[in-house]
């Protein structure tokens, strides 16, 4: 998760360049597979200001500008966890 205070540096273009980096991006249909730091469950992560943040929803957050709520799941249909 991700404070609202964290949303300004997020999109600093050296973390937003620092995150792409690390995820191998395919076509629209394939899985993008996190190539950087995973959680011991698989998930990926990315070290912010000194705290990990799960990299799906940062990943949500870049796509579509929403800052995901703590209620709400970054699903997608592999279920692949470094997706």
């Amino acid at each position: 998760m991700f404070e609202a205070q964290d949303n300004d540096t997020l999109l600093e273009a050296k973390f937003v360049d620092r995150f792409w980096s690390k995820v191998a991006k395919g076509a629209n249909d394939e899985c993008w597979e996190w190539q950087g730091n995973r959680h011991e469950n698989g998930y990926g992560r990315i070290k912010h200001n000194g705290k990990y943040l799960v990299a799906s929803r940062i990943a949500l957050f870049f796509s579509t500008g929403v800052r995901p709520k703590k209620t709400l799941f970054a699903m997608h249909s592999c279920d692949n966890p470094p997706c």
